[in-house]
C-alpha cells in the first residue's frame, strides 16, 4: 500500500501560522515588558520629581527659621541682655549675703539696667521675628540665660505663667541640640505650651554666645508648627492608594491631611532611592525616597498601584491591537505563499510521477525563473540522463564481473605455495628431516596468516604464535645460537589486542643487527605487563651490540638519506606508525640502548606502549 504523502502546502501553512504566532507572542511579550518597565521608571521619576518639589518648598520655609535661630545665636544685643541678667543675679546673691548700702545700690543699678536692656532686646527680637518670612509657622520664641532670665514672643497663644525654663530644658533632645555645633533636628514633639491638647510642634534649640567671646551664656528655643510640613502636602497630588512619609533624624512620620503620625519602618535604607516596602496590609509595594537638603530629613512615597494598573491596561489593549495586526499580516502572507508555491509544486510532482511511469521526455513548463524552476530544470536533466546512466550501469556490471574473475585467479598463487610447502613438508618427514619439516610448517602458517587473515588487530596470544613460527625458522638458521623467552605478568594479558606483526619486525631487527654482529650466542626476552594507569606495555630486550642515540633517532624516523645498511630497515618505523595510526600519538615505540661491552647492560630494549583493549 502506497504511503500517504504529507502536503507541503499544509506544512508551509502550518509553519507560517506557528511562526506568526511565535513572532506575535515574542513581540507582545517584549513590548509589554518594555512598556511596563518604562511605565514603572516613569512613575518613579515623576514621584521623585514631586518629592523634590515638596522638599524644596519645605526647605524654603525652614531656611528663614534656621537663619533666625542663627541670628539669636550670635546677636550682640541678646547677648548683652543675658550678660546683664547674669550680673544682676550675681548682685542679688551678693546683696542677700551682705545687705549693705553699697551692695544694695549696685543691685538696684544692675536691676534697672536689666529692665532697660530686656525691653530693648525684646523689641529687637520682635522686629527680627516680624521681618522673618516664615514667622507664621513659629509658635513661640524663648531666649534665656542658664539662670532663668528669659525673653519670650508667642504670636499664636497667650503668655502662660508656666515654669518656662524648666519646661524647655526638660524637652527630649535639649542637651543634644544645645551641644551640636550645627542645627540638629530631633523630630516632632508634643507642644508643652500648646493650648490645644496633643498639639504637635518641631523644637529648635540653639546656644547663645557671649557678645565678644566664644562662651555659651544661654540658649534660644523656637517652637515650629507642624503646618510647615502639612501645608506643603495639602496641595500635593497624592494618589488614594499611596502613602507619604517624612523622616526627621531617623524618626519617620506618615503625612495625613493636617498632622504627622509616627510610623515605624521595618528595614528601610533611606539612602536607597527605590526599594521594596510592605505596607500595613501586608502588600508588597515600591517605596521612593528623596533626601532633603535639610540635614537628616527624607521624604518618601509608595508608588500608586492604581496608576500603574491603569496605564498597564491601556498598554495591554494597545498590544492586543498590535498582535491582531501582526497576525492578520501573517495570515495574508500564508495565503500568498500558498498560492505562489502550491501550483508549481503540483506540476513538479506530476512530472516526477511521469518519470516514475517511464516518461523521460523534456517538459519546458516546469522551468520557471526562480528556485523551483531550477528544480524543474534539474528534473528535466535527470530524465534526459536516465538512459545514459542505465547504459553505464550495464557496463559497470560487466567490469565488476571481470574484476571478480581476476580476484579468483589471483588466489591460485597462495594456494599453489601452500600445496608446494605441504609437499616439501611430507617429503622431509618421509626422509626423516624433522628440521626441514618444522621450518616448512612454520613458513606455511606465516604465509597463511598474511594472505588469509584480513584482520589488522589481533590478540597478544596470536602475535606470540606468529612470532614462534618465525623464530623457529631463525633458530634453525643460526644453529641454536638464539634463545627467546617470555614473561607475561598476567594470563589475562594474552587477550589484550595489538596490531598484527608488531613483535616480528622488532625481533628480526634484534637478530640481524644486534645479536648476529657480535658473533656469539644471544637471547631475546619479551616482557608484557600493565602499569599503574592500566596501560599495556611490552618490552623486547636483547643482549646484542647496541646502538647510539643518533642511530635510534634515525631508526624511528626511517631516514632515507643514510646509505649504511643499519638504516635501510623500515620495519621498526612501520610498527611505530601503525600503532600511532591505530591508537593515537600518545602510544608507540621508544628505544633505549647501550654500547658499553664492559657492563652487563649492553644491548637494546624496545618499549611498546599500548592502551589496554581486550578481545570482545
Amino acid at each position: 500500500m502506497k504511503p500517504r504523502l504529507k502536503s507541503i502546502k499544509t506544512y508551509l501553512i502550518g509553519v507560517t501560522v506557528v511562526f506568526t504566532l511565535l513572532v506575535t507572542l515574542l513581540i507582545t511579550t517584549f513590548v509589554y515588558t518594555l512598556f511596563s518597565r518604562l511605565l514603572s521608571e516613569s512613575l518613579i521619576q515623576s514621584t521623585t520629581y514631586n518629592l523634590s518639589l515638596a522638599s524644596e518648598s519645605i526647605s524654603k520655609d525652614i531656611l528663614p527659621i534656621t537663619s533666625f535661630a542663627n541670628w539669636c545665636e550670635s546677636n550682640v544685643e541678646l547677648a548683652k541682655y543675658i550678660e546683664s541678667a547674669n550680673q544682676m543675679n550675681q548682685a542679688a546673691k551678693d546683696y542677700s549675703s551682705d545687705p549693705s548700702l553699697e551692695i544694695k545700690q549696685i543691685y538696684e543699678r544692675e536691676k534697672s539696667e536689666v529692665r532697660q536692656q530686656s525691653l530693648a532686646s525684646w523689641k529687637r527680637l520682635l522686629e527680627e521675628f516680624r521681618n522673618n518670612r516664615s514667622s507664621l509657622y513659629i509658635n513661640r520664641i524663648i531666649v534665656s540665660s542658664f539662670e532663668g532670665n528669659y525673653l519670650q514672643i508667642s504670636p499664636t497663644s497667650s503668655y502662660l505663667s508656666l515654669n518656662i525654663f524648666d519646661t524647655v530644658t526638660s524637652l527630649p533632645g535639649f542637651d543634644r541640640q544645645l551641644a551640636s555645633r550645627n542645627i540638629l533636628w530631633t523630630g516632632i514633639e508634643e507642644d508643652p505650651f500648646g493650648e490645644i491638647a496633643n498639639a504637635k510642634m518641631l523644637p529648635l534649640i540653639r546656644p547663645v554666645y557671649a557678645a565678644y567671646a566664644n562662651d555659651i551664656i544661654g540658649w534660644s528655643y523656637l517652637s515650629i508648627s507642624q503646618k510647615i510640613i502639612t501645608d506643603v502636602f495639602s496641595v500635593y497630588e497624592l494618589p488614594t492608594d499611596s502613602q507619604l512619609f517624612v523622616t526627621i533624624n531617623e524618626q519617620t512620620y506618615q503625612v495625613t491631611q493636617d498632622t504627622l503620625i509616627p510610623y515605624a519602618f521595618e528595614t528601610i535604607d533611606l539612602n536607597q532611592q527605590v526599594q521594596a516596602f510592605t505596607d500595613d496590609n501586608g502588600n508588597s509595594r515600591q517605596l521612593i525616597t528623596y533626601p532633603s537638603s535639610i540635614n537628616g530629613w527624607y521624604l518618601s512615597q509608595t508608588l500608586s498601584m492604581e496608576q500603574l494598573s491603569t496605564q498597564k491596561n491601556i498598554y495591554f489593549l494597545l498590544l492586543i491591537a498590535i498582535a491582531l495586526v501582526v497576525m492578520l499580516m501573517g495570515f495574508l502572507l500564508t495565503f500568498f505563499l500558498s498560492h505562489k508555491i502550491n501550483r508549481p509544486l503540483s506540476q513538479l510532482l506530476h512530472k516526477l510521477s511521469s518519470i516514475a511511469s517511464g516518461d523521460f521526455s523534456h517538459d519546458p513548463h516546469i522551468e520557471w525563473d526562480n528556485e523551483l524552476g531550477e528544480i524543474g530544470r534539474g528534473i528535466n536533466n535527470l530524465s534526459e540522463n536516465v538512459v545514459l546512466l542505465m547504459d553505464r550501469r550495464i557496463e559497470d556490471e560487466k567490469e565488476k564481473n571481470q574484476l571478480e574473475y581476476e580476484i579468483l585467479q589471483s588466489q591460485i598463487n597462495p594456494h599453489f605455495l601452500y600445496n608446494t610447502l605441504n609437499s616439501i613438508k611430507w617429503m622431509a618427514s618421509i626422509q626423516n628431516a624433522t628440521g626441514i619439516a618444522e621450518m616448512t610448517t612454520s613458513l606455511s602458517k606465516l604465509l597463511r596468516s598474511v594472505s588469509k587473515d584480513t584482520h589488522q588487530i589481533h590478540t597478544l596470544k596470536d602475535e606470540i604464535d606468529l612470532l614462534d613460527h618465525y623464530f623457529l625458522i631463525q633458530k634453525y638458521r643460526y644453529g641454536g645460537m638464539l634463545t627467546l623467552t617470555y614473561a607475561i605478568d598476567d594470563s589475562d594479558l594474552y587477550d589484550c589486542q595489538l596490531p598484527k606483526f608488531t613483535l616480528q619486525p622488532i625481533v628480526e631487527n634484534a637478530i640481524f643487527h644486534g645479536i648476529e654482529p657480535k658473533q656469539a650466542t644471544g637471547s631475546i626476552h619479551i616482557h608484557a605487563y600493565l602499569d599503574a594507569h592500566q596501560l599495556f606495555h611490552i618490552d623486547i630486550q636483547d643482549d646484542g651490540v647496541g646502538m647510539t642515540q643518533e642511530q635510534i633517532e634515525d631508526l624511528l624516523s626511517a631516514n632515507k638519506d643514510h646509505q649504511h645498511d643499519f638504516f635501510k630497515r623500515i620495519g621498526i618505523n612501520n610498527v611505530n606508525l601503525r600503532i600511532q595510526h591505530a591508537y593515537g600519538q600518545g602510544f608507540g615505540l621508544t628505544i633505549t640502548s647501550s654500547l658499553d661491552s664492559k657492563t652487563t647492560n649492553r644491548g637494546t630494549t624496545v618499549h611498546i606502549r599500548l592502551p589496554k583493549r581486550r578481545k570482545p
